[in-house]
């Protein structure tokens, strides 16, 4: 079955991880029209991998239409923000997953792309509220995990279609048509792997 995996929080941390296992390894997965898993029917999800070997990610395209402070009125770092929050995936959906863009990476990040990072640390998430804004963050209710092998087989089995990530895509597309824009794309190329795929799924 398509799907994700329930992962526990701390399968997110990467503290004392191996230093060539930590490096950006982010991918799009675009939900081929045949996944029919609600949790991810119709998605594009950010996807990297954490440090015990299997991979992490947030979907883009699900607004929940509720502002953060609204969506999580116990969280002092969130109160007064007007963001939109999104829904990330099924695993730990009353927890902020939050994905920022940042020119240090932070030990309690995971990296996705050079300077773009993935967390549910709600510290982190103090600190880079309290500091000057972050260059982009955005914050999603939950996130989809995989064990090792779980998403290779999935993709092997043509649920996904796998693109590279950006920032754009990341940070500004517009999620109503997010999804269509990319599966075209996807198709135009044949749907071939995108560098690095490997690496995430491993």
């Amino acid at each position: 079955m398509i799907g994700a995996l329930l992962l526990t929080v701390l399968a997110l941390g990467v503290p004392g991880a191996p230093a060539a296992r930590e490096r950006p390894n982010g991918v799009l997965l675009v939900a081929r029209p045949e996944l029919t898993d609600p949790n991810f029917a119709e998605t594009v999800v950010l996807v990297t991998r954490h440090a015990r070997g299997g991979a992490v990610g947030v979907i883009l395209n699900r607004s929940t239409g509720r502002t953060l402070a609204e969506a999580f009125p116990s969280h002092g770092a969130l109160r007064g923000r007007r963001d939109v929050l999104f829904q990330g995936g099924p695993v730990a959906g009353t927890t902020p997953v939050f994905v920022f863009r940042s020119a240090v990476r932070p030990p309690e990040a995971l990296p996705v792309l050079e300077d773009i990072y993935l967390s549910l640390d709600p510290a982190l998430l103090e600190r880079l509220l309290a500091g000057p804004p972050p260059p982009a963050l955005r914050v999603f209710a939950g996130y989809a995990g995989w064990a090792p092998g779980q998403l290779e087989a999935e993709i092997h089995h043509g649920g996904w279609h796998v693109l590279d990530a950006d920032r754009a895509t990341i940070f500004e597309a517009d999620p109503a048509t997010l999804w269509r824009t990319l599966l075209r794309r996807a198709t135009s190329r044949s749907a071939r792997a995108a560098p690095g795929i490997m690496d995430v799924v491993r």
